[in-house]
């Protein structure tokens, strides 16, 4: 059997409500490497999460499943959701399942399961947890989050519970590396009642998504799709957006007609990039194979400059030469003290958040829906 479902809920996001029907077969005939530098990091890190919080905590510099050696980065990175997780694993009344495979037949009755980091149930307080460590860069919306909704499924049917409105589900996104505003644990809580209806409409995206004549539709779901290079929807958006680029714009606009015109033009924006990002990966991975592709080479770039003696004796150099080449001496910063123990209260007394420069941002639907929830 195949380590990915068709219907995979890692990506959930695009194949489900308002992403791409066609995405799992597109994703299919088209499989990323689970071999890159990025993907064994992220396993090392789930790796390192699960063991540790089942008490098998790896030293450092241990081999991961897929070969890559866990760190001090991922060590600092997975203390929150470790700390959190072992909570509910020492809790008498709290059942509890890490790295644990679950399958959901209420969105599919084959082709949807997966593995998910955590999830435990409190039968006493009628309490799901549906939670998710992701360790790259990238901002990842905790609130009507696809793929936890998918894993509150398995996990309900791991656990042998029925949901209903009584019930109260607990989802939450831990995500270290991501710096934003809605901070690196984001949670979101719903009742059991508002979980039926996003599982009931998961269920019939999942129905559309295996129709072998399912729709291509762009969207925020290309960014990552494997097979934007080859999608002709795409490939049409990324047309059309380049054909705008040639025609004049009328000098004058009223308001209502130029933030129609600016949203246009961010998405062609956006679909271009994804576009452009898809061709690059296909056209250089060509290059390496060493196929000639006329106008195009596969050329180094400059690094950034580095001292190739130790430390010690750049220091040195700098002595003789009457130049102090150390760095000044800086604390750590506020986060970093946080994960250290010190109390949040007197961080805070010590620290300031600033704000970051103003925007124009579009209006989002479900930033809407977050503000009435």
């Amino acid at each position: 059997m195949s380590d990915h479902a068709f219907l995979a809920p890692s990506s959930a996001s695009a194949w489900g409500p308002g992403g791409c029907p066609a995405y799992p077969r597109m994703a299919a005939a088209f499989p990323e490497d689970d071999g890159t530098l990025e993907a064994r990091e992220g396993d090392a890190a789930h790796w390192y999460v699960s063991e540790t919080a089942l008490g098998r905590r790896p030293e450092m510099g241990a081999v991961a499943p897929k070969g890559h050696p866990v760190n001090e980065e991922m060590a600092e990175c997975a203390w929150a959701m470790v700390t959190d997780m072992r909570a509910k694993i020492e809790d008498p009344a709290v059942m509890t399942a890490t790295e644990q495979r679950v399958e959901m037949p209420e969105i599919h009755p084959t082709l949807n399961w997966g593995r998910m980091d955590f999830g435990a149930i409190d039968p006493t307080k009628r309490i799901l947890y549906a939670w998710d460590f992701k360790y790259g860069h990238g901002y990842v919306d905790v609130f009507e989050n696809w793929q936890l909704v998918d894993y509150a499924v398995g996990a309900a049917r791991h656990f042998g519970v029925t949901i209903d409105h009584t019930w109260t589900i607990d989802n939450r996104i831990y995500q270290p590396r991501s710096f934003h505003e809605d901070g690196q644990i984001k949670r979101w809580v719903c009742d059991g009642a508002r979980f039926l209806e996003l599982r009931a409409q998961l269920a019939a995206a999942a129905t559309a998504a295996v129709d072998p004549d399912a729709p291509m539709v762009t969207g925020a779901q290309c960014h990552h799709c494997p097979a934007r290079h080859a999608c002709p929807a795409l490939k049409r958006v990324g047309g059309v957006a380049m054909d705008m680029s040639l025609r004049g714009v009328p000098l004058e606009l009223e308001p209502e007609n130029a933030g129609l015109l600016l949203r246009m033009v961010r998405t062609a924006r956006e679909r271009l990039e994804d576009l452009e990002t898809g061709l690059d990966a296909f056209v250089s991975e060509a290059l390496r194979s060493g196929v000639r592709i006329p106008g195009w080479e596969m050329k180094p770039g400059t690094a950034r400059e580095r001292w190739t003696q130790p430390v010690a004796d750049v220091l040195a150099l700098g002595a003789v030469l009457g130049v102090d080449l150390q760095k000044p001496v800086e604390p750590i910063t506020p986060a970093q003290a946080r994960k250290k123990g010190i109390d949040a209260a007197v961080i805070s007394a010590y620290s300031e958040r600033p704000p970051g420069a103003v925007k124009l941002q579009p209006v989002d639907e479900k930033d809407i829906r977050k503000a009435f929830q």
